[in-house]
Parts: structure tokens; C-alpha cells; sequence
């Protein structure tokens, strides 16, 4: 929902580009937890992501890894109270 409110796209028209950020070639959530964000969460990522996908998507991947950290601090935060 974050790709149609932040930058007017049609819901799920990225989709992919999230579940190559979170999934890859395995599925790394599952196998790594909070750690998956280790892999393909980088400028190097956005950069492949644009570079094969344009530009569109890799404002998305970009989203995608400002979200995620975002989600984590407030899970880190919430957790010292």
C-alpha cells in the first residue's frame, strides 16, 4: 500500500520488487528473521534494482528499505519500554 500512497502507483504493481528485496533467490525472512535486511537492503540494491527495472522500482526498493529501517527502530524502541 506504501507504493500506491507515496508514489500513486496501482497496488501491487511492484510487488515483485519487494519480494526480490525480501525474498531473493530464498526466502531470507524465513531463513535469516530480522537479519534478512542484511541482504538487498543497500544502495547497491537500489542501484541494481534501477538499473534492471528503471526508475520507478528503484524508488520503490528505496521505500522499501527506508520503511523497513523505520519498522525496526520503532521494534527496537518499543522494546526498552
Amino acid at each position: 500500500m506504501f507504493d500506491q500512497e507515496f508514489f500513486g502507483f496501482w497496488y501491487g504493481q511492484y510487488k515483485f520488487i519487494h519480494h526480490l528485496l525480501d525474498h531473493g533467490s530464498i526466502d531470507y525472512v524465513k531463513v535469516f528473521g530480522q537479519n534478512h535486511r542484511k541482504f538487498m537492503h543497500d544502495d547497491r540494491a537500489v542501484q541494481y534494482i534501477t538499473m534492471t527495472y528503471g526508475v520507478d522500482a528503484g524508488m520503490v526498493a528505496k521505500g522499501h528499505i527506508a520503511l523497513d529501517k523505520v519498522w525496526s527502530y520503532s521494534k527496537r524502541q518499543g522494546s526498552k519500554k
